[in-house]
């Protein structure tokens, strides 16, 4: 039987790797902190794409808006608002419209998560 060997990164070289990856982070993000709009300015951004939407769903979904309480949780509000939208318009409309929100949420949301419909 044969034993296969790993290879171990010696400690120092983990340690300067793990900073310097630590340090890209923060340097990103410090950026996108600096640039990222007030959650009063999400909220409006979202309810502004709603106002032509009057089912009872869309209200819901305008409530759940005004009661948001981190971007993270006005991201994850995007399903629904495009469901409401496509029902009153269509879903290319919907789409285009929910697409607008990428550059609104920069900052708030990881870059990774920044995907359009």
């Amino acid at each position: 039987m044969q034993v296969h060997k790993t290879r171990r990164i010696p400690k120092v070289t983990r340690f300067f790797y793990r900073m310097i990856n630590s340090l890209r982070h923060r340097m990103g993000h410090r950026q996108a902190v600096k640039n990222r709009l007030p959650i009063a300015r999400i909220r409006q951004s979202l309810e502004a794409l709603m106002l032509d939407c009057d089912s009872l769903r869309a209200q819901q979904v305008v409530y759940r808006i005004k009661v948001a309480r981190t971007p993270a949780e006005l991201w994850d509000l995007r399903c629904d608002m495009h469901q409401c939208i496509a029902r009153v318009h269509d879903q290319s409309e919907a789409s285009r419209r929910i697409n607008t929100l990428v550059s609104v949420f920069r900052g708030w949301v990881p870059p990774g998560k920044l995907t359009q419909i």
